[in-house]
């Protein structure tokens, strides 16, 4: 998985980030997300650490960037749950 530029993480990705728990139907809680690492790897494309953003920056959780459906969205994940997931 790619580290991406903080210019990926645009506004309107972040808007969209809905998809990514409305069309995999997994809720967007702790145990859910890791619990299905797999089907969330399937669909991930990059990264960067939530206090490098221009776009909603956040300290302690690493922004994930997905393609959906051929659309860009991301969401931020706690550090604990990027990598259950990713790593």
């Amino acid at each position: 998985m790619e580290r991406l530029h903080p210019d990926s993480f645009s506004w309107s990705r972040w808007r969209r980030g809905t998809l990514i728990w409305e069309h995999l139907k997994i809720p967007c809680r702790h145990y859910f997300i890791v619990r299905e690492a797999k089907i969330l790897r399937k669909y991930v494309v990059g990264w960067l650490e939530g206090d490098r953003l221009v776009c909603r920056p956040k300290k302690d959780k690493i922004a994930v960037m997905f393609l959906i459906n051929n659309t860009f969205c991301w969401t931020h994940l706690r550090k604990e749950e990027f990598y259950a997931v990713f790593k």
